[in-house]
């Protein structure tokens, strides 16, 4: 029968059931940790160089330790979201940027802010925002990926590796063959419960700066489950409004909102 769902909760109001957060097991984090270090060693002009860059990337991940961070900016989706305007300029939003961490630090988060280092080049950086790019540095916040390098690993291994608790803060829907190339069910898990949306608002004459929303995953997975107690099963289907949009929401990476989908519980006989 169909279910009346605590959207906040994830209780279900038919039978009771809390439903689970799916995440990746530990074997799942660690071959794809494996794989992300992989395709970021390969491919580049100079492979060699390339894993000298990330090795000394980990190292560093590995010296700020697992409790370091618990949000990632993925900075260029940021800096360039709404940014593909007529007249447009080339470089990063880096106001935004900063926007974005500023929002995360006031709710207590630690940020780390994943930027390639081409965005700080003197010929790429209007000096007038200088002062915020110094700011992340002073405060420790920001790695810089190395030339040649694909930045989009980084984010996801620092992630990946830094555990269940952490979120990546993108847009990016990951459809980039790039991201084909990792184990597709256990990314689109992944993806599911890590990634945190965002949108930019109205300006506000209180913090000077553009309203920052975000939209975190729900506490719950968002895919067909069975509870282990009572043996129901639960199964979710997406809104026709929303359906229209996407074929299979469960493997897209954007963000849907948890009132959108119906649930169906299946009891088993009594």
């Amino acid at each position: 029968s169909c279910a009346e769902m605590d959207t906040s909760k994830g209780v279900c109001g038919c039978c009771g059931t809390s439903l689970r957060s799916i995440d990746l097991s530990p074997d799942d984090c660690e071959r794809m940790l494996e794989q992300v270090s992989s395709l970021a060693c390969t491919g580049g002009k100079d492979e060699a160089k390339g894993a000298k860059q990330w090795e000394a990337f980990t190292s560093w991940l590995g010296r700020r330790g697992k409790g370091a961070f618990d949000v990632i900016i993925d900075g260029a989706n940021v800096g360039y979201y709404k940014n593909n305007f007529p007249g447009a300029p080339k470089h990063v939003n880096y106001e935004q940027i900063d926007w974005v961490i500023r929002y995360f630090q006031s709710k207590g988060h630690k940020v780390l802010l994943v930027l390639h280092q081409r965005h700080l080049f003197e010929q790429t950086l209007p000096a007038r925002y200088a002062h915020i790019t110094k700011k992340w540095k002073e405060e420790k916040v920001m790695f810089n990926t190395p030339a040649g390098s694909n930045d989009d690993w980084y984010w996801l291994y620092a992630a990946v590796w830094l555990g269940r608790s952490v979120k990546v803060v993108t847009n990016d829907e990951m459809r980039d063959h790039h991201f084909g190339m990792l184990r597709p069910r256990s990314f689109q898990r992944w993806k599911e419960r890590h990634v945190v949306h965002f949108d930019v608002g109205h300006w506000n004459k209180r913090t000077r700066s553009r309203d920052i929303m975000a939209f975190p995953p729900p506490s719950y997975s968002i895919r067909m489950q069975r509870c282990l107690d009572s043996g129901a099963w639960h199964v979710p289907k997406i809104s026709e409004a929303v359906a229209l949009e996407s074929e299979d929401f469960v493997s897209e990476s954007r963000h849907v909102a948890p009132e959108t989908v119906q649930w169906l519980c299946i009891k088993p006989a009594p």
